[in-house]
């Protein structure tokens, strides 16, 4: 809070010994220190914030200008001892595949169909349009948990066909902005 100088000076120094004034100047000078500091610090988080903010607008930018071109979309979850799901989206031409597989720890079993249950996508450009409203290009690559030793984790797979390195997106008992909605796409019931 700030305060005038001649309310500070009839409160802080009106009436005050030379020893007083002399320990309130060096509590000010020390305090003008510490505040620099901050400043500085501060500053620097600031400079800091907006490199990772235009950093992060320009992956979202090029994400989104690659969805046209994604080949395959594969979607992993589950847990150690729950085994997990693998969820997988084909694209070829205008046609779009679907599969699932659930791995435990010695058994595999594998069904492949057209579309997922419960889910309509009928082509590649409606299953991209969905896609593109999960704002994936905004997430961050990892999301990770320490805290929890047992759990769910996941993992999101894309290809493209424009010769573009493939992504991953993974996470360990943490998960990004709209998780429940790339679980509805990929035909995942929930999480484990």
């Amino acid at each position: 809070m700030m305060i005038s100088s001649d309310f500070f000076y009839q409160k802080e120094i009106t009436g005050k010994s030379v020893e007083q004034i002399e320990k309130l100047i060096y509590e000010l000078e020390n305090e003008i220190r510490s505040l620099e500091i901050q400043l500085t610090c501060k500053r620097e988080y600031l400079d800091r914030a907006k490199h990772e903010l235009a950093a992060a607008k320009q992956r979202a930018i090029e994400f989104d200008n690659n969805i046209d071109f994604i080949s395959k979309l594969q979607f992993c979850e589950g847990g150690f001892f729950g085994g997990h799901k693998e969820y997988t989206y084909t694209i070829s031409g205008d046609q779009i595949y679907w599969s699932e597989c659930f791995r435990e720890m010695r058994r595999i079993n594998t069904m492949d169909t057209r579309l997922p249950p419960n889910y309509s996508p009928k082509n590649k450009k409606e299953l991209l349009d969905i896609f593109r409203t999960i704002h994936i290009g905004e997430w961050e690559h990892r999301y990770d948990d320490p805290d929890i030793n047992d759990g769910t984790q996941w993992k999101l797979i894309i290809e493209y066909s424009n010769g573009r390195k493939p992504e991953e997106y993974y996470g360990s008992n943490a998960f990004p902005p709209n998780y429940d909605e790339l679980q509805k796409l990929m035909g995942s019931c929930s999480i484990f």
